[in-house]
């Protein structure tokens, strides 16, 4: 039995990093911060994965959505004149 659960929790460590490290390469970051998430990642994926998610992922609140939104739509210089926060 507890030959099944390590190989499902390996299996399981193997195809999160996987999954993590395709979305890492498809985010458009530096590619300084994108290795080094790499190399934390797959060297030590049961260490590299959680501090992914918790500090490697850009988090945008509504606020901010919105102003990014604001900003496509309309230009950046019309948020000056109307002071957006």
């Amino acid at each position: 039995m507890s030959f099944i659960v390590t190989h499902l929790i390996s299996l399981t460590s193997f195809v999160l990093t996987l999954v993590f490290v395709s979305s890492l390469l498809r985010a458009k970051r530096q590619s300084g911060s994108t290795l080094a998430w790499l190399f934390i990642i797959l060297l030590s994926p049961y260490l590299g994965l959680p501090l992914y998610l918790l500090i490697g992922t850009r988090k945008l609140g509504a606020k901010s959505r919105h102003k990014k939104f604001w900003r496509m739509k309309h230009g950046p210089f019309v948020e000056k004149t109307i002071h957006l926060q």
